[in-house]
């Protein structure tokens, strides 16, 4: 089920007792005590600023009692229960709430550093969060850190176990990463500091990568339909998508590889054939090209998943193509001939499943929300008997001209419809009117969502969102993916280049850059607010992340020193990157961690970090010039073993 709104001028007491879309909402949860508020905060414990928080005696959910959270001033505030007695397993936390918005961080949680946003609404909507129970327990909590004025009402909180786990995959297009940095492009925290932009997202609740790849890039491979139009050379081809599939696997993402089969930006209007491929089928008859296109698709789709597969990134996702509704390859693989479509289709699966059976094969389709082209494709498909896992779809509010609140029981009904589980394979919320030139962008509205064209505004959309998908019954939609988080303005970043008059390249330009006001970073590279609608998105972990950053004596960032991180008998190798850092993912926070850190001319330091579920854990180091005696940090305690100077070492949990 969705969503169930309910406004605050109409009582609907029957809602207690009946069965609503074939859920049974209760007026008192059985193991959630004083679910409604109606015992003003009995079994409730409050922290933080407790004026911010009362009862309204004038306004809930199905009654007039609710949890009310309102300050002219700024506040920090929970109310959590602890719940003892629970069988082990997964469980479903729900509640009502209506939210003014403009809060810094509003959340719901529980057990493990699991939490979710709560979106913004005059009336009341439910709120759900699904977390694992592991010693019988569960802390449940509603968090604000609110700015003056801001408010928020609770109601309904009830707790249920359920058979079946459900982590939602969220993240984002990365493709242009390398291409950016190479350029001189620099992404900054929300602190402001300089870091690998994989680590920030990673650090932001990023689990999942997009990664898109074209047959040939560069010059020479220009596009049919542009034809002075082409995608940089060394970029968004098979070697660029190994190097960040392994940068995305070393942060703990799931990776989405996209076959464009295409030496173009293949959409709707353009399927453009390979040059290579479109030499292979000339002077062929339709029938041979069809054949031989079957054959190509095979052998590239097999090459790419068994280089992904031999380097250890084996995707857990790939789609062949990218918005296809129309089909690849035209015009032999256009869906007016989709009994060519369905053997190009099933070539590529056939080759994804001989490398990896448990990759997910997606069929991915532009709009979300058109049901005659959805209709028409996927019922084509069982026809013509194609082969798939996951239907893909992109959502966009302006280019599907729908609402969270509208999409949701589509994606619902679509799911039932095919039995198929769903990914939002891109999407995406303007947080400035244009881009950094002053053009509209790409999206030129938000289209009939009603939330700002502003950084609070976009942060807003994703909240919504999130709390939409999870609210889908039987969970079909497991991911989402934003577009595009990471193409940020930058001199030579933009959708393409346009070759010149020169042959040796020197006054080719890129073209703009459409979406620098749509990604996730703003204008100078520095991380918006809308990262913590991902990081506020989290079903809890038993495991953290360690971020840190060595130095020498005099302050100097530490570049290409060894990071050996010791885990039980575990041990994972990494290197300080260009920014003197390191970045370390899925550290069990049940055992002793230790993380080693050397280089040539300098003492290693060996320090004991203590993990905490769903944080991270930063460290900065000093190294001092080698003596060859290894200093022994445990605590931020140098031990005796350190005869010479004083060893630097800071932990910091960081939520």
């Amino acid at each position: 089920m969705y969503l169930l709104n309910k406004s605050k001028k109409v009582m609907l007491a029957a809602i207690c007792s009946t069965s609503i879309f074939g859920v049974t909402a209760l007026a008192e949860n059985d193991l959630v005590s004083n679910s409604s508020f109606n015992d003003a905060l009995n079994n409730w414990q409050i922290e933080g600023d407790s004026t911010a928080a009362s009862i309204s005696n004038a306004w809930g959910y199905n009654d007039s009692s609710s949890l009310n959270y309102f300050s002219n001033q700024d506040y920090e505030v929970r109310t959590e229960q602890t719940i003892t007695g629970l069988e082990n397993g997964f469980y479903r936390l729900e509640l009502y709430s209506s939210s003014s918005g403009g809060q810094e961080e509003h959340y719901v949680y529980a057990n493990n550093g699991a939490r979710t946003s709560i979106p913004v609404s005059d009336d009341f909507i439910k709120v759900i969060l699904d977390f694992e129970v592991l010693n019988n327990e569960a802390t449940i909590g509603i968090y604000s850190n609110g700015l003056p004025g801001t408010w928020s009402n609770y109601d309904e909180v009830s707790l249920q176990k359920k058979d079946t786990e459900y982590r939602m995959l969220k993240g984002g297009d990365l493709t242009m990463v390398n291409f950016i940095e190479d350029l001189g492009g620099v992404y900054f925290d929300e602190d402001g500091n300089a870091r690998d932009v994989f680590h920030i997202l990673a650090e932001n609740g990023f689990n999942f990568a997009r990664l898109r790849t074209h047959n040939n890039v560069g010059r020479d491979f220009l596009s049919q339909s542009s034809p002075r139009y082409y995608l940089p050379d060394g970029y968004q081809n098979t070697e660029d998508l190994l190097k960040s599939a392994k940068r995305a696997k070393d942060v703990g993402m799931a990776i989405e590889v996209t076959l464009n089969y295409s030496d173009w930006w293949p959409n709707a209007a353009n399927q453009e054939i390979p040059a290579d491929w479109r030499e292979a089928i000339e002077g062929m008859s339709d029938k041979e090209a069809v054949d031989k296109l079957e054959t190509l698709v095979y052998d590239y789709t097999k090459e790419v998943m068994q280089a992904l597969a031999d380097q250890g990134t084996t995707p857990e996702y790939i789609s062949l193509g990218n918005e296809m509704q129309y089909g690849i390859l035209y015009p032999y693989g256009n869906v007016v001939n989709f009994q060519n479509l369905a053997r190009f289709l099933n070539a590529g699966y056939k080759a994804v499943k001989e490398v990896s059976t448990n990759t997910q094969v997606i069929l991915h389709l532009d709009e979300a929300g058109d049901d005659d082209r959805y209709f028409y494709f996927f019922d084509e498909c069982e026809k013509y008997g194609v082969n798939y896992d996951i239907i893909g779809s992109s959502y966009y509010p302006f280019w599907s001209e729908v609402t969270v609140e509208d999409v949701m029981p589509w994606f619902e009904m679509l799911g039932e419809k095919y039995q198929k589980k769903i990914v939002i394979m891109e999407t995406g919320y303007k947080w400035y009117p244009v881009t950094a030139d002053k053009k509209p962008g790409q999206l030129i509205t938000n289209g009939p969502e009603s939330h700002d064209a502003s950084p609070q505004g976009q942060k807003e959309f994703l909240d919504e969102l999130f709390n939409g998908i999870r609210n889908i019954e039987n969970n079909w939609v497991i991911g989402d993916l934003y577009w595009d988080p990471v193409m940020i303005n930058h001199e030579g970043v933009g959708w393409a280049m346009i070759r010149g008059a020169a042959e040796d390249g020197s006054q080719d330009m890129a073209l703009n850059n459409v979406v620098s006001n749509t990604t996730l970073f703003d204008f100078e590279g520095k991380a918006l607010p809308a990262l913590k609608s991902f990081k506020d998105t989290s079903e809890g972990s038993t495991e953290g992340m360690i971020s840190g950053i060595v130095y020498d004596e005099e302050g100097n960032i530490l570049t290409d020193a060894t990071v050996i991180l010791t885990v039980g008998k575990e041990k994972v190798t990494r290197s300080t990157d260009k920014y003197g850092r390191f970045f370390l993912t899925n550290v069990e926070s049940s055992k002793t961690s230790e993380v080693k850190v050397s280089k040539s001319g300098f003492k290693s330091v060996i320090t004991a970090v203590d993990v905490l579920p769903s944080e991270t854990t930063t460290i900065e180091l000093s190294l001092e010039t080698s003596s060859g005696i290894i200093p022994i940090v445990i605590g931020g305690i140098v031990l005796v073993l350190a005869v010479l100077g004083t060893i630097f070492v800071q932990l910091k949990k960081k939520k």
